[in-house]
């Protein structure tokens, strides 16, 4: 069930979830103030917080426990929408949980603040505000005590060397009749019992921001130059695919536990000749997946980023769903 704030209203979250808060703001540019002891400073680089365009990701889990406030505000740019709508689902399952909405825009404003996220007598809240500044972002740092320009002698950082190149091969065998009677077939004899094969990734990046890669979908099979950093590609006439990392950005990485989906169509994984082979930190890690289950879902291990030096976690096991593989690792408390 959505909750549906009016302006001045918030209601509590649940900090131990991780969530987007995704402004529909057409000609705003959306930004974000983080305050730690009393005082204002635009996002950079806070530990469980990510902005993307106009989209927040948070994970409270992964904050500065000096973290009081997240105030997320909108600067006029061009022909902009006459309203602001704000919808805060939850990472893991993209569900809904609250919304809000700024009514009419004063032409006038050229500053929004719209949502306040804040630590208040032990409880996380998210208020809808929707208070504008005329002056511009200006006067509206100013009424936070900030100073809208940086030095001009700042020293921007440099970009962190990358780490090692990571990639994780799946390969496997179209199973058929030569290799078992198609009768005991996981969709029966009818069938054609040709397997395809999957990589099922669930990703924490450094900023708190959590997703899943699947190649089974053309739209969640990941990007090498923006989130997550990491791209499957599959050839099923070939009986291969590939989960990719981009090295580039290991400054940016966290967690990905690896798992390889059987489609329906094969018996169990040791008759479709699965084999993974993980590249992480220049050494290889070998695997043949040979249960006699038809379990649907095999979770190699966990590849974590820590100071851009990689590791591989074991895990080995076999899972019916993606929520049960959530649950197992963690990630459901995301």
């Amino acid at each position: 069930m959505t909750i549906k704030l009016i302006t001045g209203q918030n209601t509590a979250i649940d900090p131990s979830l991780a969530y987007q808060l995704r402004l529909d703001a057409q000609g705003w540019a959306v930004g974000v103030l983080v305050k730690k002891s009393g005082g204002y400073t635009s996002l950079s680089d806070e530990a469980g917080l990510g902005l993307s365009d106009q989209s927040l990701f948070l994970n409270l889990q992964d904050a500065d426990t000096a973290l009081e406030e997240i105030l997320v505000y909108c600067e006029r740019r061009s022909t902009t929408s006459p309203s602001i709508n704000a919808t805060l689902t939850t990472s893991l399952t993209g569900e809904p949980i609250v919304s809000c909405t700024s009514g009419p825009i004063e032409p006038s404003l050229q500053v929004l603040e719209a949502i306040h996220i804040y630590l208040k007598n032990g409880k996380w809240k998210i208020k809808s505000f929707f208070q504008g500044y005329s002056g511009g972002k200006q006067a509206f740092f100013q009424a936070k005590s900030m100073a809208q320009n940086a030095p001009v002698n700042a020293i921007p950082p440099s970009a962190p060397a990358p780490g090692a190149p990571m990639s994780v091969k799946l390969t496997w065998a179209a199973s058929c009749s030569e290799h078992f009677e198609t009768s005991t077939a996981y969709l029966g004899s009818e069938f054609s019992a040709v397997s395809s094969l999957n990589f099922f990734c669930l990703y924490i990046l450094k900023s708190g921001q959590r997703g899943v890669i699947y190649g089974g979908d053309e739209n969640a099979q990941g990007s090498l130059e923006g989130i997550p950093y990491c791209k499957t590609t599959t050839n099923a006439d070939k009986g291969e695919s590939e989960l990719i990392f981009n090295p580039a950005y290991n400054h940016k990485m966290f967690k990905y536990i690896i798992c390889a989906e059987i489609t329906e169509g094969s018996r169990c994984w040791k008759d479709t000749q699965v084999k993974l082979t993980a590249t992480v930190d220049h050494q290889q890690a070998h695997c043949t997946i040979d249960s006699p289950l038809h379990t649907p879902f095999y979770v190699l291990g966990t590849i974590e980023v820590i100071n851009t030096k990689a590791t591989l976690k074991r895990i080995d096991e076999y899972f019916h769903t993606p929520a049960d593989i959530a649950s197992a690792v963690g990630f459901s408390r995301a």
